[in-house]
């Protein structure tokens, strides 16, 4: 059974998490690598001289790393923009936002409610998000699950001699 929890972030910030099916995971992780995908290696010589891919290439390495880091970000956007609900603060969003733009970059989150929770509500990713992970997949057990499973245990256990 799949419940929505509350959840809240070191800054104050109060979200509701909902879990997300795991069809919905697998089909986030297949359009965004459908959209963006994996690096093509490089050609080089091979053993007959014709071109052939070579994986082993260390630049196509660094490449790949950051194909990946990518990908999982952008299937972790789209999570927190399925899975979160909660008040933005724009005050708070605004200043992140001006620091960005005083550097010349660009905050290019896909909803002011990503950009929130990832730049003004998480200060330690593991710490911070772990928890959320846990939530969207449904794996943190109810108080009444909890009960449900301890009532399973005999209470009147007997015990043997040999």
């Amino acid at each position: 059974m799949m419940h929505q929890r509350q959840h809240i972030f070191p800054n104050g910030a109060v979200a509701t998490i909902r879990p997300v099916s795991q069809f919905t995971l697998a089909s986030l992780e297949l359009a965004v690598a459908r959209r963006w995908p994996r690096p093509a290696p490089p050609l080089a010589p091979g053993v007959n001289g014709e071109l052939e891919p070579n994986a082993a290439d260390p630049d196509y390495h660094t490449t790949v790393e950051t194909w990946q880091a990518e990908h999982q970000i952008r299937v972790l956007d789209a999570m927190l923009d399925l899975a979160v609900d909660l008040e933005v603060d724009t005050a708070a969003l605004a200043r992140v936002r001006a620091t960005f733009e005083r550097m010349g970059l660009t905050m290019d989150e896909i909803s002011d409610k990503v950009a929130y929770i990832k730049h003004c509500c998480v200060t330690n990713i593991a710490r911070d998000l772990a928890p959320l992970a846990a939530i969207m997949r449904d794996e943190i057990p109810t108080e009444d699950d909890v009960h449900a499973h301890v009532a399973l245990f005999r209470r009147d256990v007997e015990t043997h001699a040999h």
